[in-house]
C-alpha cells in the first residue's frame, strides 16, 4: 500500500510540472516561437528565399525590366607617340573635358637609344559612360594608334538577383527588429540580436556590390598604353606603293643621319675636356722626340 502512494505521488508530481512548463511556454509564444519559426525560414537556401519573397511581395524579377541591361565596358588601346611630355598633357586635357579621371597610371623610361631616353606610361582612366565616345574618337590626337579592343561583360542577372537580395535581407531586418522589441527572455533577447548582426552585415555586403556595379557600368574604363618612339611604326608597309616606299625610306634616312650627327656632336663636347688636355702633351712629346734624334749624333 505504501508502494502504491508513493508511485500515484510521482505521478502528481510529473502532472504538476507539465503544467508549470506549460504555462511558462504560454507566455514566451509570442517571441520566441516566432523567432524560431522566423529563424527557421532563413536558414533554408537561397531558391526558397526568392520563392518566399515572391510571394510575399506579389512581384516577379521582371519587374526590373525597365531598368535596361547592365553592361560593364572596358577598352584597349595603345598608342606610339614622338613626345610622351606633349602627348601625356593632351591626354589629360581630354580627361579633364570628358569629366574623368584617371584610376591608376604608371609612367617609366624604357630605354635609351640613339642618345634619348623614350618614356613608356600605363593609365586606367574612368569616363562616364556617355562621353565614352567622344573621348574614344580623340585620342588619335596623341599619336599613332596601332591597336583597339573592347570587351563587354553583360552583368544584368546578377545585379537584378542581388536587388532581390538585398530587398530579401532589409524584410528580414524590419521583422528581426519587431521581434526585438517584443522579446523579454534575455535568451530571446541575445539570439535576436546576434542574427540580426549577421543580417546587418549581409546587406551592407549586397549595398556595396550593387555600389561596385554601378560605378563600373556608369563609368567605362580606358586601359591606355602610350609609348615614346623614334618613329611611328610603318603600319601599312606591305600595302604601300612604290612611291610611298621611297619616301618612308628616304625620310628614315634622313632622320638616321640626322641622328648621327646630334650623337658626334654630344660625344665631341663630351670628348672635348680630354682632347683639350691630350693635345699639348702629344704636341710636347713629338718636340722632344724630335730633340732627342737632332742631338744623337748620326753613324758615318
Amino acid at each position: 500500500m505504501r508502494t502504491s502512494n508513493k508511485v500515484i505521488f510521482k505521478i502528481f508530481s510529473i502532472i504538476a510540472a507539465l503544467f508549470i512548463l506549460a504555462g511558462c511556454a504560454s507566455k514566451s509564444s509570442d517571441s520566441a516561437g516566432n523567432y524560431e519559426l522566423f529563424t527557421e525560414d532563413s536558414s533554408s537556401n537561397s531558391g526558397n528565399n526568392d520563392q518566399a519573397y515572391e510571394e510575399e511581395k506579389g512581384e516577379s524579377p521582371e519587374e526590373y525590366a525597365y531598368e535596361g541591361n547592365k553592361i560593364i565596358t572596358t577598352y584597349f588601346t595603345y598608342i606610339e607617340t614622338l613626345d610622351f611630355e606633349e602627348s601625356n598633357k593632351e591626354l589629360t586635357d581630354l580627361i579633364i573635358k570628358h569629366e574623368a579621371y584617371i584610376e591608376d597610371s604608371n609612367v617609366s623610361n624604357r630605354g635609351y637609344e640613339y642618345g634619348k631616353s623614350f618614356k613608356y606610361g600605363s593609365f586606367s582612366i574612368r569616363i562616364p559612360k556617355e562621353n565614352i565616345d567622344s573621348f574614344r574618337s580623340r585620342l588619335k590626337e596623341l599619336g599613332n594608334i596601332t591597336e583597339e579592343s573592347s570587351t563587354k561583360e553583360d552583368v544584368t542577372k546578377y545585379y537584378r538577383d542581388t536587388q532581390s537580395r538585398l530587398e530579401l535581407v532589409t524584410s528580414k531586418e524590419k521583422r528581426l527588429l519587431a521581434l526585438l522589441e517584443n522579446a523579454e527572455i534575455i535568451e530571446d533577447i541575445i539570439a535576436i540580436e546576434s542574427e540580426l548582426t549577421n543580417t546587418i552585415y549581409e546587406k551592407e555586403i549586397l549595398q556595396g556590390d550593387l555600389k561596385s556595379m554601378d560605378d563600373k557600368i556608369d563609368y567605362s574604363t580606358v586601359n591606355l598604353e602610350l609609348i615614346e618612339v623614334r618613329n611611328y611604326s610603318n603600319v601599312d608597309k606591305v600595302d604601300s606603293t612604290l612611291g610611298k616606299r621611297i619616301n618612308t625610306a628616304f625620310s628614315d634616312s634622313l632622320f638616321s643621319f640626322k641622328v648621327a650627327v646630334e650623337n658626334f656632336i654630344i660625344w665631341f663636347v663630351f670628348a672635348l675636356p680630354y682632347i683639350l688636355i691630350s693635345v699639348p702633351l702629344i704636341a710636347l712629346a713629338v718636340v722632344l722626340i724630335k730633340k732627342r734624334k737632332d742631338k744623337t749624333p748620326k753613324i758615318k
